[in-house]
């Protein structure tokens, strides 16, 4: 058992703050160090793990995996605070652009204030989508959101770790705005949990996601969206219903023997 895990529910926010606190000087030298380095309380809201590690791997990614070019025209579903949007100001040169969009207000705000004021050519926007952790009273549900850009936008469009906590109806959705926004030849990079992939454990994929629900299966009963994994059928029929071809690069969260690129299994898609 954690220590986490030994702190009494009601007293863990407290705890966290106490933490938190005890780290802010660490934190504010950081800062200084990488001013596109935001507070803890920001990062807590894009995962586990190391920030800076995590973004540098997936810069890898989308252009050795999804042939990202330095001048394409790129759209981050689900941006945050901007954690790949950093390591991209590295990378992309002008013409190129970025565009970030996610339901989290104060990591819209922090990454304006600090990405967008320092590189001109990367924004970031807010999508009022219903969230029950981060938007309750958002005005539009996911399965229904329009993303706010004109047909054919995007060169290069990348959801990670967003359709590992959609429903089927909301991925059919965002798969067919990704279809209107990108441009002949564009591609859509995107992170899933597949359960039955080929060389994975069946045994793990069962135990990390036992719940099934219709067309998935949940870790947790009392929560379908903490994480969700799909049939391969299913994934090839929403993908298929929108004119994309598939290339799928398993990842190892379920003890597939080999190389892998990732943790999550990457699906890279383009038009037909």
């Amino acid at each position: 058992m954690s220590l986490k895990d030994r702190i009494p529910g009601p007293l863990r926010p407290a705890a966290k703050a106490l933490r938190n606190a005890a780290l802010w000087p660490a934190d504010v030298v950081a800062r200084r160090q990488d001013p596109l380095f935001p507070p803890r309380r920001l990062r807590g809201l894009v995962g586990d793990g190391d920030y800076h590690a995590a973004a540098e791997e997936f810069r890898a990614h989308f252009v050795d995996l999804g042939g990202l070019g330095r001048a394409a025209r790129v759209l981050d579903v689900g941006c945050g605070t901007g954690r790949m949007a950093a390591r991209l100001t590295r990378y992309l040169e002008p013409p190129g652009t970025y565009h970030g969009i996610d339901v989290m207000v104060p990591a819209i705000e922090w990454a304006q204030r600090e990405i967008s004021s320092r590189y001109a050519n990367f924004q970031f926007q807010v999508a009022d989508l219903q969230s029950d952790m981060y938007n309750p009273g958002g005005a539009i549900r996911a399965e229904d959101y329009r993303f706010p850009y004109a047909d054919d936008s995007f060169d290069f469009i990348f959801l990670t770790s967003v359709f590992t906590h959609l429903t089927a109806a909301e991925i059919r959705n965002y798969l067919a705005e990704c279809r209107r926004l990108l441009a002949a030849g564009g591609a859509c990079f995107a992170t899933w949990f597949i359960s039955d992939q080929p060389d994975g454990d069946p045994a793990r994929a069962h135990r990390s996601f036992p719940f099934p629900v219709d067309e998935y299966f949940v870790e947790r009963e009392d929560n379908h969206r903490a994480a969700v994994a799909y049939r391969q059928r299913t994934l090839d029929e929403l993908y298929a219903e929108q004119g994309f071809d598939t290339t799928i690069h398993p990842g190892f969260w379920n003890g597939r023997r080999g190389a892998a690129p990732s943790y999550q299994d990457i699906v890279v898609a383009r038009h037909r």
